[in-house]
């Protein structure tokens, strides 16, 4: 695994774009797993984040990210919860290993092409949970491949801050589709009324 010192997870604001901190890793041929990665004799050629997300295009490749990130010894919380998103949901395959002490912890395999269930966290986008307790620190990987474009944008959302960030969208939505049913029962009652067949034409336009 690359070295750098781990990120304090208490010092990111409730919404961070993560790119820089996590270094990434082509594997053309798909042929590495996760003991692979985690093999300290092994040099694996990673390179490091930047500020912008990682964005490899239409690839056959399978692409690994790692970050390193603990929580401070004299944390205030009892334990540090955060949300890691990718953001992109075309993805097909996405595994997730959370990595303490060279030894996996936790384990993860999601993506566009599995059933929702198997999403960590019950959402339509793919949110990864890291708790963290003081003077924890824990290695973040992800496997991820796909037929889709290769995109992977990375961000850590405090978990209240993200439900929060989500009841403006829902309330966005709501207002969005309230219109459009709206409309639907508008063209509807012109049709009943005036009988123009284009009012049924806006009706299927509308429902579509």
């Amino acid at each position: 695994l690359p070295a750098g010192a781990a990120v304090d997870i208490g010092e990111l604001p409730p919404f961070a774009r993560v790119d820089a901190l996590f270094w990434h890793l082509e594997d053309p041929a798909g042929e590495l797993g996760i003991d692979d990665l985690i093999d300290a004799s092994r040099n694996l050629p990673f390179q490091p984040g930047t500020d912008t997300a990682l964005n490899k295009g239409f690839s056959q490749s399978a692409f690994w990210l790692v970050g390193h990130f603990r929580a401070a010894p004299d944390a205030a919380n009892e334990k540090e919860l955060r949300y890691l998103e990718v953001d992109y949901s075309l993805l097909d395959d996405i595994h997730y290993y959370v990595v303490v002490d060279g030894k996996v912890q936790q384990h993860w395999l999601t993506g566009d092409t599995r059933p929702f269930a198997t999403r960590p966290i019950d959402h339509s986008r793919f949110l990864f949970p890291l708790e963290l307790r003081p003077g924890e620190e824990k290695t973040l990987l992800f496997r991820i491949q796909s037929t889709s474009s290769m995109r992977m944008p990375l961000s850590f959302w405090d978990p209240f801050q993200f439900y929060h960030t989500q009841r403006i969208h829902l309330l966005t939505d709501g207002i969005y589709y309230g219109i459009i049913f709206l409309m639907f029962f508008y063209n509807l009652c012109l049709l009943i009324t005036v009988r123009d067949i284009s009012y049924f034409y806006y009706i299927v336009y509308t429902f579509s």
